[in-house]
C-alpha cells in the first residue's frame, strides 16, 4: 500500500498528517504542488525522505497534481490522503486485508468531520443505509451520498489505467470514481470509521457553487443508456432508475432530457401518497418529488408562475425547507418582500444551515433556487 498525499502551502497540517500515515508502517509518497510555504521541510521533518516527494514545476489543478502522484505509486494499492487530514491507526492494515481477498478494486469507508481550528469532533459521517454494497454506488450518478469519495483506496492499476482528468479541481475524485464504476470497477463498502477530516472555510469542497459547475462538466461525459445500463445490473427498479436519472439530467441541466425522465418515474395512474424507497435517500411521498422536480423544471426553463404553483402542490404532502425556499424566490420576484422573508426564514427553520435560504434571507437581491431534495441522511445533512 502506499498512501498518496498532495499537497499545496499545507505546512501547518502536513507533518500531523504524514505522521498517521508512516506511523501505519505503509510507503508515503507527497505531490507538492507548487507550494509557497515550508511544506516540503515540514514533511522532512515529519519523517518523510526526499526520494518520497514529488515537486511539480507547474500549479495546474488537483486531478493534474493528483495524476502526477499516481503515475510515481509503485505498490500494488493506493490509499489517499488530503494534507490537512489524518488516517485513523488499523485502516492501512484494514484496506490491506480487504484487498488481500481478491475481487475488489476500491474501497470506501465512514469518517469523522473535525473542526480545522480547534481539532473538535463535528460529526461521524456514515455510509447510508441505502448503499447496502459496492453494486449501489451507481446512485453516485444521481448525487455524491459516500462521505469521503476523495479518501478511497483502490487497485493502483486499475484506477491508473482510468487516470485523473487534468483539467478538474473540486470534483477529480468524484470524476473518476463514476468513470470507474462505469469501467466495471469493483467496490466494497466498510462501515467503520477510519478517516478524520478537518473542516476549513477556505476549503476548495466549500464553493459549492464552482464545485457544482465541475461536476455537471464531470457528469456530462456520460451517456445516458450506459448509466442506466449500470443501474439496470445492479437490480433497480424502472421508476428507481428513472428518478436517479432525472437527478443525473437535473445536475447536468439538461431539462428537456430531466422531462422525459421525469415522466417515466411518475407514471399515470401512480399514487401520488406513495413512499416509493421507504428507506432511500428521500423517504418522501411521490407526490412531493414529482410536484417538487416539476417546479424545479418550470423555473429553469422560465415560468416562474407555473413552477410556484407546483411547489405549492408540494408542500400540501410536507412542509420542507427546500419548498419554503423556493418559495420565497417566487414572493420575492411578485414584490412581495416580507412573504419572502417570511418563508426564507421558515426554511432556516425547518433546515438551521440551509445554504440558499440563509444567502436569500441576508441579500434583497438574491433569488437562489433549490435544485434538489435535500439530503436526509443524519451524517450529511449539514448544508452551511
Amino acid at each position: 500500500m502506499c498512501v498518496l498525499v498532495v499537497a499545496r502551502d499545507a505546512a501547518e497540517t502536513i507533518e500531523r498528517c504524514l505522521r498517521s500515515a508512516l506511523s501505519q508502517g505503509c510507503e508515503v509518497l507527497m505531490v507538492d504542488d507548487c507550494s509557497q510555504d515550508d511544506t516540503v521541510d515540514a514533511a522532512i521533518r515529519a519523517g518523510l525522505s526526499v526520494s518520497s516527494i514529488v515537486q511539480l514545476e507547474n500549479h495546474v489543478s488537483l486531478g493534474y497534481a493528483r495524476q502526477r502522484g499516481l503515475e510515481r505509486v509503485e505498490t500494488e494499492y493506493t490509499m489517499l490522503l488530503d494534507a490537512d487530514d489524518v488516517l485513523c491507526a488499523g485502516r492501512v492494515e484494514r484496506f490491506g486485508t480487504i484487498f488481500q481477498r481478491g475481487q475488489i478494486d476500491a474501497i470506501a469507508d465512514e469518517l469523522e468531520l473535525r473542526d480545522g481550528g480547534d481539532g473538535s469532533l463535528i460529526k461521524k459521517m456514515r455510509i447510508p443505509s441505502y448503499l447496502k454494497t459496492g453494486k449501489d454506488l451507481c446512485r453516485l450518478f444521481e448525487r455524491n451520498y459516500l462521505p469521503g469519495i476523495g479518501q478511497i483506496g483502490f487497485r493502483t492499476s486499475v484506477f491508473r489505467e482510468i487516470g485523473y482528468d487534468e483539467s478538474l479541481t473540486g470534483p477529480e475524485d468524484s470524476d473518476i470514481v463514476l468513470r470507474a464504476l462505469l469501467a466495471g470497477a469493483r467496490f466494497e463498502l466498510v462501515r467503520e470509521i477510519g478517516y478524520k477530516m478537518y473542516h476549513y472555510s477556505g476549503s476548495v469542497s466549500r464553493n459549492l457553487d464552482r464545485q457544482n459547475c465541475e461536476l455537471a462538466r464531470a457528469l456530462q461525459k456520460h451517456a445516458y443508456g450506459d448509466v442506466e445500463n449500470l443501474f439496470s445490473r445492479s437490480g433497480y427498479s424502472d421508476r428507481v432508475i428513472a428518478w436517479s436519472m432525472y437527478g443525473l439530467a437535473n445536475f447536468r441541466g439538461d431539462w428537456e432530457k430531466a422531462v422525459e425522465y421525469l415522466e417515466l418515474a411518475f407514471p399515470v395512474g401512480s399514487n401520488r401518497d406513495e413512499v416509493l424507497e421507504p428507506e432511500g435517500p428521500e423517504a418522501v411521498p411521490e407526490g412531493w418529488r414529482l410536484n417538487f422536480a416539476r417546479g424545479v423544471i418550470s423555473y429553469m426553463q422560465g415560468n416562474p408562475e407555473y413552477a410556484r404553483e407546483r411547489w405549492e402542490r408540494a408542500g400540501k404532502f410536507g412542509a420542507t425547507a427546500e419548498v419554503a425556499n423556493n418559495l420565497g424566490v417566487s414572493m420575492r420576484l411578485l414584490g412581495q418582500e416580507r412573504a419572502a422573508m417570511e418563508l426564507f426564514s421558515e426554511a432556516l427553520r425547518l433546515s438551521p444551515n440551509f445554504y440558499d435560504a440563509r444567502i436569500n434571507l441576508g441579500d434583497s437581491l438574491s433569488q437562489r433556487v433549490t435544485l434538489r431534495p435535500l439530503r436526509r441522511d443524519p451524517g450529511r445533512s449539514n448544508y452551511a
